[in-house]
């Protein structure tokens, strides 16, 4: 449970869900308590000028970087981004095959919800959810949802939900075969 008492999905780290606070609503933000990294003034080179253009603004400039909250992940043996670390686990992505993301405005939001890809995600890895799905053989009528608390996955694809339902209907249980 967060510091305010509401559920957090139980596939993130028990270390990880007591620096979160949920919100009140549905949409809104997770707010990081832990430690965070300040800002710091960066010094970045524009692009380069093609010939023959006179440059319009200096070449060098200086720019902030937000705050971000930070976690020691514990899989990648070094402080990480906490929401980094959260849209990693919840969208079952290693967090070293991560695409860059776009994260919410405010500087301590960690929702996987308000964190979005700059570029496309990759598809999804199959064989760690269907090897997951098969072993634990959840009930298919009560949905993916439930299926992926009871497992201990983060939410399950629509097309891997698909492969196992399909797959459980081929391969009925053994008192069922009787």
């Amino acid at each position: 449970m967060g510091a305010d008492g509401k559920h957090i999905p139980s596939y993130f780290p028990e270390r990880l869900r007591s620096k979160v606070v949920l919100p009140e609503s549905e949409d809104g933000c997770w707010l990081w308590t832990g430690a965070m990294a300040g800002q710091r003034a960066r010094t970045r080179v524009r692009e380069p000028i093609p010939e023959g253009k006179l440059p319009a603004k200096s070449p060098i400039y200086s720019t902030t970087e937000r705050a971000t909250p930070m976690w020691h992940d514990p899989e990648v043996g070094r402080p990480v981004p906490a929401h980094k670390a959260l849209y990693s686990r919840a969208h079952g992505i290693p967090f070293r095959e991560l695409p860059r993301l776009r994260r919410c405005p405010n500087d301590r939001c960690v929702s996987p919800n308000h964190t979005h890809p700059i570029n496309p995600l990759p598809k999804p890895t199959a064989i760690p959810f269907l090897d997951r799905l098969k072993e634990k053989r959840p009930v298919v009528d009560l949905g993916p949802v439930s299926a992926a608390e009871e497992c201990g996955l983060p939410p399950i694809p629509a097309e891997i939900w698909t492969e196992f339902c399909l797959w459980d209907e081929a391969n009925p249980y053994e008192e069922d075969a009787a």
